[in-house]
C-alpha cells in the first residue's frame, strides 16, 4: 500500500513542476516498495499513475507492459489471484494509459506529460478534462505536432508547455490572445461550442499575439 503518497495522486498537493522535493521523496519511495505485487492488480495500476504523476512514462509503460503480459485471467480482468474481478485494476490501468498523453492537474492540461520513448509517433483522440473539455492530439519524434481543444464551457484555460505555443481558432482561423503566466503555463479564453487548435511550434511562433 502507498497510501502516504495519495497527494501525489490521484490527490493534487504534490506536483513535480512546484514541489519538486516531495516529488523526489516519492520517487524514493516508490523504488524502495518496488513495481511487482504479489496478488493484484490495482495496486500496480496505482503505480503506474503515480510514476506518470512524476512524469516517468518510461517507468510507467514497463509497469503497464508487465501488467499485461502476467496479471491478468482469462476473461481480462487483471489479477493475480485467479478469477476475481477486480475493475479498479482494469480501470486504473486504463487511466494510466490515457495520463501518458495528457494530464490535468492544478487547473493546468498537460499534453504529452508522460510519453514512453516506447511511443514515439501516434495520435489520440477524445481525451476528456476535468469539466469536460475534450482533447484530440498528433506527435511525431516524442513530441506535440498538432492538437485540438474542443471547448465544452466558457473559461480561461493553462496548457503547460516546454515550448512556445500557438493557438488559433479554427471556425474563423485567428490567432487567439495569449498570456504566459511563467512556469511554461500558456493561457487563453476558450467559449462554449469553440475549437482551438495548438501546436507547439518555436518556429511559428512569430507574429502570433501574447501578453506577458
Amino acid at each position: 500500500h502507498l497510501s502516504h503518497l495519495v497527494d501525489l495522486f490521484p490527490g493534487e498537493g504534490i506536483h513535480p513542476s512546484f514541489e519538486a522535493d516531495l516529488a523526489a521523496a516519492c520517487e524514493v519511495v516508490l523504488d524502495w516498495k518496488g513495481d511487482p505485487s504479489n496478488n493484484t492488480a490495482w495496486s500496480r495500476a496505482w503505480k503506474m499513475t503515480l510514476r506518470n504523476a512524476l512524469f516517468q512514462g518510461d517507468h510507467a509503460y514497463m509497469i503497464l507492459t508487465d501488467v499485461l503480459a502476467n496479471s491478468h485471467t482469462d476473461n481480462l480482468t487483471f489479477s493475480n489471484k485467479g478469477n476475481e474481478n477486480q475493475i479498479d485494476g482494469n480501470l486504473g490501468v486504463a487511466m494510466g494509459f490515457a495520463q501518458f498523453f495528457l494530464q490535468n492537474r492544478r487547473g493546468e492540461i498537460h499534453l504529452l506529460p508522460a510519453l514512453p520513448g516506447q511511443i514515439p509517433n501516434g495520435s489520440i483522440s477524445g481525451l476528456r478534462c476535468y469539466g469536460g473539455h475534450t482533447v484530440d492530439m498528433v506527435w511525431a519524434n516524442g513530441e506535440l505536432a498538432d492538437a485540438t481543444l474542443h471547448a465544452n464551457h466558457t473559461e480561461t484555460v493553462i496548457i503547460r508547455s516546454p515550448r512556445a505555443l500557438n493557438v488559433t481558432r479554427t471556425d474563423t482561423n485567428e490567432p487567439v490572445l495569449l498570456a504566459f503566466s511563467g512556469s511554461e503555463r500558456y493561457q487563453f479564453d476558450v467559449e462554449t461550442g469553440g475549437t482551438y487548435r495548438l501546436i507547439e511550434n518555436t518556429a511559428a511562433w512569430a507574429g502570433f499575439p501574447i501578453i506577458n
